[in-house]
């Protein structure tokens, strides 16, 4: 569920825009000061776990015009505008370095770590007035009153005056300044400042705080004026300490917000009713954000954007390429719809390759499969096609190549020189080919994210996109089409079903293969045995029974079905 940090600031961000415009257009001017607080906190919350929520939410569950026009519309900030795989030529290959710095990545965390260092100078400065304080106990508060001339401010359990406040505007201060502490604001002050401080870049994260300070006003103005405090009295004080200044971004501060807007609050009714029916449309908002950031499309086009943590979608979304349609995708290199940076050699399509290289693969209308005449379990392909990969073969016999060559950075590298045959029935489930598609899909992942790190040091999904073709091209993917199997005209045809074993269509007990082989071989000259496996699963000894026999006939070659080119040259 990992995925990129900066994906996920960017869709939290659009979450926190969406609940500030829906605060200021249906709650700003409402009178419910403490239901506005928990709205805010709430809603400001539900933009960060959102964005999480969706990556277990599939897009496909709900479909409406109305939520496809919402995905749409929150796609368009997130659209990619640099047409890096348009063409082959259009792409500059990056620096042949293995360490490559990511500047936006940089930037992020330089801003961040000044406004961190702006938090703490912020706590170290109220420290600094505390310890120069008189402090002095105020029911189960603490005061502290300093000589000099500041704006009388909150913190934890301090209220901080000045001497001449505490002597002259003592009540009213002490009373909306108590107010603050009861009602815990500084925990809402320290929350909304380290949120404002990871979305830096988003100017409606500091509305937000705006308006969540401006609430913690208005509560702390309607307990002065619940006490029994003349109310044109406290309007004559804020409007006397308007002319002050605010020295510390981290406290709640008597003169803060807009003083008009304070004063005219004063006088508000206040009406829980309507406050609550004008929050029910936060609720189908954070409904349709669910759905737009679940939209896969959406997610594709975030992924593009620096990453700052290695996503576990990219894996997976990567494997979700390896299915039955897309082979020839696959061998021109195109992921996720993007064309490769150089086109990759598809020469190998029209030349000879060696039998020792190539991985055939069977599969039968039972999903049971066959690999270069051995019958190998499901759960064991993978681990077969991983060792080909890597140049030796599963069950030690001749070992697939692996060939000095250069790459087309100029580099000298060993490239793999496997090629794999993947055929099945007419018949074989779907689900089976699924998943013998992705298994091979896994081994192709695992060897290219060994070659990643012992090269590069990186994960596969962390290189640079040169960096991830002189990958590729030391570990290629090479499959035949996708096809059913149709018998080979040049070879003699061998199927092996649960009724026995069938020679050119005529059943044959399998002590007599080597004498009717012999006769068909003295009739039409043929040296080529196709072996098809219909829907019998095969024991090795049977086959090596069946393999014997037509090698005592005379047989030069056997197929298994036979569907790369072999050379003539090896057995």
């Amino acid at each position: 569920m990992m995925f990129s940090f900066i994906t996920y600031m960017i869709k939290a961000g659009i979450g926190l825009a969406l609940v500030y415009l829906l605060f200021k257009l249906l709650l700003s001017k409402d009178s419910r000061h403490a239901y506005k607080r928990v709205v805010l906190l709430i809603s400001i919350g539900a933009a960060f776990v959102i964005p999480i929520l969706a990556q277990f939410v599939s897009a496909k569950e709900i479909g409406s015009e109305a939520i496809a026009n919402v995905r749409e519309l929150i796609e368009l900030p997130l659209i990619e505008t640099v047409g890096t795989y348009s063409t082959p030529t259009a792409t500059v290959i990056e620096n042949k370095s293995s360490y490559q710095i990511n500047w936006s990545v940089l930037f992020y965390w330089f801003i961040l770590s000044v406004l961190c260092l702006r938090f703490l100078i912020s706590y170290q400065s109220i420290f600094k007035w505390l310890k120069r304080a008189r402090i002095k106990p105020y029911k189960n508060i603490l005061l502290a009153i300093v000589n000099d001339s500041i704006q009388a401010f909150s913190f934890w359990k301090y209220i901080v005056l000045s001497k001449e406040d505490y002597q002259h505007n003592k009540t009213p201060i002490l009373l909306h300044e108590e107010a603050h502490l009861k009602l815990h604001h500084t925990i809402d002050v320290v929350f909304i400042e380290l949120v404002c401080y990871l979305q830096w870049f988003n100017p409606f994260v500091w509305l937000l705080k705006k308006e969540l300070k401006l609430v913690h006003e208005f509560q702390a103005d309607q307990a002065v004026l619940n006490s029994g405090i003349d109310a044109t009295q406290y309007q004559l004080l804020i409007l006397e300490k308007a002319v002050g200044k605010r020295r510390f971004a981290s406290a709640n501060h008597f003169k803060q917000g807009s003083i008009s807007k304070r004063l005219k609050m004063m006088k508000k009714k206040q009406i829980l009713r309507w406050s609550v029916a004008k929050t029910l449309f936060f609720l189908p908002a954070g409904f349709l954000l669910l759905q737009a950031f679940s939209n896969p499309e959406v997610n594709k086009k975030v992924d593009t954007l620096p990453k700052l943590i290695a996503q576990t979608n990219d894996s997976e979304n990567w494997l979700n390429e390896w299915r039955y349609d897309n082979i020839a995708n696959l061998n021109a290199g195109i992921f996720f719809g993007k064309q490769p940076v150089t086109a990759p050699d598809l020469s190998w399509k029209n030349k000879p390759i060696k039998k020792r290289n190539v991985l055939a693969i069977l599969q039968n209308k039972r999903g049971a499969l066959l690999v270069n005449g051995e019958l190998v379990a499901k759960t064991e392909l993978k681990a077969v096609v991983k060792s080909f990969l890597n140049g030796k073969d599963y069950w030690s016999r001749t070992n697939p190549e692996i060939i000095s060559s250069k790459l087309s950075n100029g580099t000298a590298a060993l490239i793999n020189q496997i090629a794999i045959s993947y055929q099945v029935d007419r018949g074989t489930p779907k689900e089976s080919v699924a998943h013998s598609m992705k298994a091979i899909g896994k081994a192709y992942l695992e060897v290219r994210s060994e070659r990643a790190q012992e090269i590069f040091k990186k994960d596969y999904f962390d290189l640079s996109e040169a960096q991830k073709l002189e990958i590729d091209e030391r570990v290629p993917v090479r499959m035949a089409p996708f096809t059913a199997i149709t018998p080979s005209k040049s070879a003699i045809q061998l199927i092996v079903s649960s009724e026995g074993i069938f020679i050119n269509k005529k059943i044959c007990p399998i002590d007599k293969i080597s004498e009717r082989v012999k006769v068909l071989m003295q009739n039409n000259g043929k040296t080529v045995a196709e072996i098809r496996v219909l829907d019998s699963p095969l024991k090795k000894e049977k086959v090596e029974k069946i393999k014997n026999q037509l090698l005592s006939a005379g047989i030069k070659r056997i197929n298994y079905s036979g569907m790369i080119t072999l050379n003539e040259s090896e057995n």
